[in-house]
C-alpha cells in the first residue's frame, strides 16, 4: 500500500506566506486558526490529514495588524485613529483628514454692518475672492461689493475691493462669483438695465499694471419686461 505523507502545517503557513512576498500584489494578512479550529478528517487508510484554514482580515497599511484591532488600540494617534469613521486608519486617506484648523479670519478693510461678506467665494491658486453683495454704497443700501485677497505665502492679503462702474441702491453686485488667473466675472443679479429692472448684470474684471479694472458688461441680449 503507498504511503500517505502528511504536509506539517508550519510548511503550509511558509508556502502561503513565501507566495504573498513574490506576488505582484500583496495579498491581505493571513491568519492561521488555533489547533482547536483546524478541520481534521481521516482517509480510508486510517491516517488523519489535517487542513489548514486561512482567515484574511483588512490591513490598508500592510503593518500586519486588523485595521478594526488598530482603531481600537489607537492612543490618540491621529495616523491610527478613525475620524471619518470608514473603518479604516486616517493615515490609509488622505493624511490627518479630519484633523482641520482655522488658518486665518479674513474680513474686509472696508466693510458696512450686514453686508453679507463671503455669501459667494472663488479660489484659483493663490488668489481669492470673497464678495458682499449687501455692502453700502454712495447710492444706497444693498450695492455690493466684491474683494480680492492674495496669499504671500503665509497670510492671505487684500489686494483691492471692486466695484461695478455704475453702482446702484438693491443691486447685490457680488451674488455671484469667479476667477481665472488675471479674470474675475461678479455677477449682480438684480442690477437694472435702461427700461428693466432686475434682470442682472455680470461684470468682466481684468489686472493690468497691479490694478483691478472693469472691462465689461454682459446682460441678456432678450430681455422680459417684468
Amino acid at each position: 500500500m503507498r504511503r500517505l505523507e502528511l504536509i506539517p502545517v508550519a510548511a503550509v503557513v511558509a508556502l502561503v506566506l513565501s507566495a504573498a512576498s513574490s506576488a505582484q500584489t500583496p495579498l491581505a494578512p493571513i491568519r492561521a486558526q488555533t489547533d482547536g479550529q483546524r478541520d481534521s478528517s481521516q482517509d480510508q487508510s486510517g491516517l488523519t490529514s489535517t487542513a489548514l484554514q486561512v482567515v484574511t482580515f483588512p490591513d490598508c497599511n500592510h503593518n500586519g495588524v486588523d485595521d478594526a484591532e488598530e482603531i481600537a488600540g489607537c492612543d490618540g494617534d491621529p495616523a491610527c485613529s478613525d475620524c471619518n469613521g470608514d473603518g479604516s486608519p486616517d493615515e490609509c486617506g488622505v493624511p490627518f483628514e479630519c484633523d482641520r484648523t482655522e488658518d486665518a479670519r479674513l474680513t474686509p478693510e472696508n466693510s458696512s454692518p450686514y453686508n453679507h461678506f463671503g455669501l459667494a467665494i472663488a479660489i484659483d491658486g493663490d488668489r481669492m475672492v470673497a464678495t458682499a453683495p449687501a455692502q453700502e454704497c454712495n447710492a444706497g443700501a444693498r450695492c455690493g461689493a466684491a474683494f480680492v485677497f492674495g496669499w504671500d505665502g503665509e497670510n492671505w492679503i487684500e489686494e483691492a475691493e471692486l466695484l461695478p462702474s455704475d453702482p446702484g441702491e438693491f443691486q447685490y453686485f457680488g451674488t455671484s462669483v469667479a476667477v481665472l488667473g488675471d479674470v474675475i466675472v461678479v455677477g449682480a443679479a438684480f442690477a437694472d438695465v435702461p427700461d428693466r429692472d432686475d434682470v442682472g448684470i455680470a461684470y468682466i474684471f481684468g489686472k493690468s499694471a497691479g490694478q483691478w479694472h472693469e472691462e465689461a458688461r454682459l446682460s441678456p441680449d432678450t430681455l422680459v419686461k417684468r
